[in-house]
């Protein structure tokens, strides 16, 4: 009898941890599939920006708010309290701008901040024209470029480019920048070129005029010594692609369109293109191995 209640109290325990072990299992189970089911409905739903809050423009920031083209020829002013004049702006230049106050908006003009007056500008970040997110400009598949909007190579950008040269060549890499700056009217001529792509998934280089972000001037191509390799996906085999894939965001550059994440970036796996955001951000993104797209969404 003891016996008995002894086995049927065993039989009880090995039933309970036996359901336990099955809870445990088909949870994990369902957890795991509905993750990755969840997964694979973002990875086909388009990225949305449309309501992410950008920027607070009510006071003056070092992020840029947005881009700005002067309506007239304007002032700037080095200090906004004494209003000495220290250049002017000729009108319909484009300026990244800085946040506003009191009148007047934080500009950046040939490499150098200045303030002007607010009403001399027209804030030209509207719709799918210069999307501006967490202070970077995002130019894809779907955010554009004006026709007019030709700033050439930024100065500051160059010159972070010719610090990563000297320390590359220092390990004995060498960096050819094939290509930084692409104008408008450059991007029409390489689209007559564009083969055909499927699924919609496209080289930035033969993209529509005024989505390649190339022509912003804070993006550069890199070629290697094995012209074989270069600008196509070969070029991640060569030393000069795992240099910069190591170390390029030390000095504020990301892999603009990473292998694998096609169905992110709208692009094509492109080793060779890399894009400048500022060490901080570049920092984060290598960091959590996203794309630029996945670090403005968040």
């Amino acid at each position: 009898m003891i016996k008995e209640k002894k086995e049927k109290k065993i039989g009880k325990k090995f039933f309970i941890i036996f359901f336990l072990i099955l809870i445990i299992f088909f949870s994990i189970y369902f957890y795991k599939n509905y993750k990755n089911n969840k997964e694979k409905l973002e990875m086909t739903k388009p990225y949305n920006f449309e309501n992410i809050q950008t920027q607070r423009s009510e006071d003056f920031t070092d992020y840029i708010t947005n881009y700005s083209k002067t309506t007239c020829e304007a002032l700037l002013y080095k200090n906004i309290d004494d209003k000495k004049e220290n250049q002017k702006c000729k009108e319909g230049v484009y300026l990244k701008t800085y946040g506003s106050k009191d009148g007047f908006s934080k500009v950046k003009f040939e490499d150098s901040f200045y303030y002007t007056k607010s009403e001399n500008l027209e804030n030209v970040s509207k719709g799918d024209n210069f999307k501006v997110i967490k202070g970077i400009l995002l130019v894809n598949t779907k955010y554009k470029l004006s026709e007019d909007f030709n700033p050439g190579f930024d100065k500051f950008v160059s010159n972070q480019v010719d610090l990563m040269t000297i320390d590359a060549k220092r390990e004995k890499v060498d960096l050819d920048i094939y290509r930084d700056f692409i104008s408008y009217e450059e991007q029409k001529q390489y689209r007559k070129n564009s083969p055909k792509f499927k699924n919609s998934i496209i080289y930035q280089l033969y993209d529509v005029p005024g989505h390649n972000e190339s022509q912003i001037g804070e993006c550069i191509d890199i070629i290697s010594k094995d012209e074989d390799k270069n600008l196509n996906e070969k070029f991640k085999e060569t030393k000069e692609f795992l240099w910069m894939k190591k170390n390029a965001h030390k000095y504020g550059f990301i892999l603009r369109f990473p292998e694998n994440k096609e169905d992110i970036t709208n692009y094509k796996f492109t080793p060779w293109h890399f894009r400048f955001v500022g060490v901080e951000v570049a920092k984060k993104i290598y960091d959590k191995d996203i794309t630029l797209e996945e670090f403005l969404k968040k």
